[in-house]
């Protein structure tokens, strides 16, 4: 027998533009060989596009900005809207759980 449907926990996965659930394996690794990322956080906004918050030891360069998008295009899916940011500090959410990859209900900020 097999199981048909596994209900549960959806945390890391990001929705992709076919409506699939796909589970983002991004780490700090990948994030490493692109340039001075200390801390990241995905988030994918209800409109779908994933926005990579990272806090970097100095600005990101052209060039590994480019190198993000690309990275996460290949890693999470070509036709899925990405925006990299650098922030000072990453708004964690209030739990204090640090979820490195989330989905949120809310309208991405214009």
């Amino acid at each position: 027998p097999t199981i048909a449907r596994v209900h549960g926990r959806e945390r890391s996965f990001l929705r992709m533009p076919d409506g699939t659930l796909r589970l983002a394996r991004i780490t700090g690794e990948h994030w490493r060989e692109i340039g001075p990322v200390q801390e990241f956080r995905l988030v994918q906004w209800c409109c779908g596009t994933v926005e990579a918050f990272l806090r970097c030891a100095r600005p990101l360069t052209a060039a590994e900005r480019a190198a993000a998008d690309g990275m996460l295009r290949r890693a999470l899916d070509p036709g899925l809207e990405v925006v990299v940011s650098e922030v000072a500090r990453i708004d964690w959410p209030a739990s204090g759980k640090r979820d490195e990859v989330t989905r949120v209900q809310e309208v991405r900020p214009c």
